[in-house]
């Protein structure tokens, strides 16, 4: 059963980040699958890196202030399934 994994990005001008700010919902059978799609999806940095700041099961994602409706940390951008 596919889970809910949220992966979010840095609030600073992060020039590898797709995205500044906010976050991207991926549905995957588990947290390296959630990782796989977004680097199919957005790639790797110069260095080899993931291009996101963290990611987040559902559980642990509600309880941060970016769930709780923060407007400093932004919004959903994507849905990668």
């Amino acid at each position: 059963m596919k889970e809910k994994f949220y992966i979010t990005y840095g609030l600073d001008d992060v020039p590898n980040q797709p995205y500044k700010g906010g976050w991207t919902l991926v549905y995957a059978e588990d947290e390296d699958e959630a990782r796989e799609k977004h680097q199919q999806k957005y790639g790797l940095s110069r260095r080899g890196c993931l291009r996101f700041a963290f990611i987040y099961t559902e559980k642990a994602f509600i309880e941060t202030r970016t769930y709780k409706g923060c407007p400093r940390y932004g919004e959903q951008w994507d849905v990668i399934e």
